[in-house]
């Protein structure tokens, strides 16, 4: 396997979780979350009170604090914004240099932004070195996407934080009511 072959993989990997957390996102409008129910409704009322690179780097940094970092890492990862659309992709881990890349554009909604973000954390938590990222390339190969125990852990991480991390980003004052 080629190293574009191994990257092509990698966010195709990371693409088709974005989807699959968005069909789960359009299908059920009401998400519980524990035992606290929170209605997905009320998230098109709020829009950014900074720019979307601040946005980024403060779910990033509010990741850091709420799930830390893997041990054997020293710092936390790196934050890549595209401000073009991405013909596939609407992020990317890249466990080599532990950077986290979000294309903007592609993204339809703050929803959508933060599950990014957070799908793209779940994998530096979890693709922590280079043996880790050949036994995930392995597996997908194996066993496709779909049942990739790493890209459902990266969905259910996502969905489950995606509405708590908002609410922690309003409380900040980087959203705003509109």
């Amino acid at each position: 396997m080629t190293k574009n072959d191994f990257i092509f993989l990698t966010c195709w990997s990371i693409y088709m979780g974005i989807i699959f957390i968005l069909w789960i996102i359009k299908k059920d409008d009401d998400k519980k979350i524990s035992d606290v129910k929170i209605n997905t409704s009320n998230i098109g009322q709020y829009v950014l009170n900074t720019s979307k690179a601040a946005y980024v780097k403060a779910v990033v940094y509010w990741c850091v604090q709420n799930f830390g970092i893997p041990s054997g890492n020293k710092k936390i990862p790196g934050v890549l914004i595209k401000y073009v659309k991405h013909s596939k992709l609407l992020g990317c881990y890249c466990s080599a240099n532990k950077i986290i890349q979000v294309y903007l554009p592609g993204h339809e909604n703050l929803l959508q932004l933060t599950n990014t973000i957070l799908h793209e954390y779940d994998h530096f938590l979890t693709i922590r070195n280079n043996k880790d990222q050949m036994n995930y390339n392995k597996l997908l190969v194996e066993i496709g996407y779909d049942k990739h125990p790493l890209e459902i852990s990266a969905r259910v991480f996502s969905s489950t934080w995606a509405l708590i991390c908002l609410k922690a980003m309003a409380e900040k004052g980087l959203l705003v009511k509109k």
